[in-house]
């Protein structure tokens, strides 16, 4: 029952996501971790697949009216919003943004269709030297990460893949860095670290970062069509684009936007025309950052390499059977949520948004409480609350202090990595 309600919840949770500075997918699913750490895994993809499109549409409604870069995806609508507000054009916008998103999204479920019917024998990707590759395309991306200098990745990154190491490792049957404490020889939990060091200091970014723009009021009703042509092409980009690991959402929605600036002139209706470029092919790159996730369990973001460890937790396999089962129920639920979303974007957002102006620190330090409380009961729940609470305090100072000088992204994704790091690393030698 709790998984249906959340899951009817998801385009509601998208949408919030979407305009907040700061949060992002990866916040959420940290916040929410109690209530989905037990969810159904067909559920919970479905319920993550949801929340990113809805989040990626309500990204570019703030920041179309309200100025706010929600989602760096949001950023082509930022650069166009002058000339569609000195136009009068905002309904239309979202109109017209609201229509490219549907279309992508259903392009995006095409790809995935066919790429499962086509695809063979996907389990010879699961091969020790495919993943390899795979491994090695990821510390090359991890290095290259553009908010640090690389050394700075490598050192960061080490220190993510050595903390995972805490503990009693099954694969060598030895204890790494425990000094003979209880505690750490059953590693490091996952949770409270990345409340601590990444969660609770991007909450108070939100905070600083939170300046809304009082939206014009909109005269102009007039709309026009929406270009079949913008449709289709920002879709194929998106879809590519989505296969590019870590980067494809923003890749895509930048590239579509780059593409129909070469193809249209300045003026308003060609302003449109790039906004549902973008939009569109944001959309579809979100369906098929999905497809490596469905089909050999391959996390292409942040955020899904929580879903893929809590899935994993509930006994969730690879195979042809759970990924055609998965691929008919995107199908159906997905088109839904983006049409509910859409729909409360277009009719509701404003009044959200003036609220969360008025209210948004009550709401984050409400939000604080809850991760507090979120930590403990996940201690009592595994019979070891003061040492969750301990590292979540310790954790704390670490990320504002690290957070000010440096992105902590390459940490937590070489903390989080760390298993499939390793277990390639020993089998490779063995193999070849």
């Amino acid at each position: 029952m709790l998984d249906i309600f959340l899951l009817l919840l998801s385009p509601f949770i998208g949408i919030l996501v979407g305009f907040l500075p700061a949060m992002g997918a990866f916040f959420t699913l940290l916040l929410m971790y109690p209530l989905l750490i037990n969810m159904d895994p067909l559920f919970l993809i479905l319920f993550y697949a949801i929340l990113i499109s809805a989040r990626d549409f309500s990204g570019s409604v703030s920041a179309l009216n309200f100025g706010i870069l929600g989602e760096v995806t949001s950023l082509p609508v930022l650069l166009e919003r002058k000339i569609i507000i000195a136009n009068q054009k905002q309904k239309e916008a979202l109109r017209n943004t609201m229509i490219g998103s549907v279309f992508g999204m259903i392009i995006g479920l095409i790809f995935l269709f066919f790429i499962l019917v086509g695809i063979g024998d996907y389990t010879a990707l699961l091969r020790t030297d495919v993943m390899a590759v795979l491994i090695l395309l990821t510390i090359i991306f991890l290095l290259s990460w553009d908010r640090n200098k690389w050394y700075i990745n490598l050192v960061i990154g080490v220190f993510g893949y050595m903390t995972a190491m805490v503990g009693f490792d099954p694969y060598l049957e030895k204890e790494y860095f425990t000094l003979g404490n209880v505690y750490l020889s059953g590693g490091i939990p996952t949770m409270p670290l990345l409340l601590g060091v990444y969660g609770v200091p991007a909450m108070f970014d939100m905070i600083r970062q939170t300046k809304l723009e009082k939206p014009k009021i909109i005269l102009n009703n007039a709309m026009s069509s929406v270009r079949l042509s913008t449709l289709f092409r920002s879709s194929v980009i998106g879809s590519l684009c989505g296969f590019v690991p870590y980067i494809g959402s923003v890749l895509s929605s930048n590239m579509a936007y780059m593409v129909e600036k070469k193809l249209t002139k300045n003026n308003v209706q060609s302003s449109l025309d790039r906004i549902v470029a973008s939009e569109t092919a944001n959309n579809a790159s979100q369906v098929t950052v999905l497809i490596p996730f469905i089909l050999i369990g391959l996390a292409l973001q942040p955020s899904e390499l929580l879903v893929l460890d809590m899935i994993e937790n509930n006994g969730w396999e690879i195979s042809f059977e759970s990924a055609k089962q998965t691929t008919i129920y995107l199908m159906i639920a997905l088109p839904i949520g983006c049409l509910v979303s859409a729909f409360l974007c277009y009719n509701m957002i404003s009044r959200v948004l003036h609220f969360f102006q008025a209210h948004h620190k009550k709401i984050i330090y409400s939000l604080l409480a809850i991760i507090i409380a979120n930590v403990f009961y996940l201690g009592y729940d595994s019979n070891q609350s003061m040492y969750y609470m301990m590292v979540f305090a310790t954790m704390l100072p670490i990320g504002f202090y690290l957070r000010q000088h440096f992105d902590l992204m390459p940490f937590i994704m070489c903390f989080l990595l760390q298993n499939q790091f390793q277990e390639t690393l020993i089998r490779l030698p063995i193999l070849y």
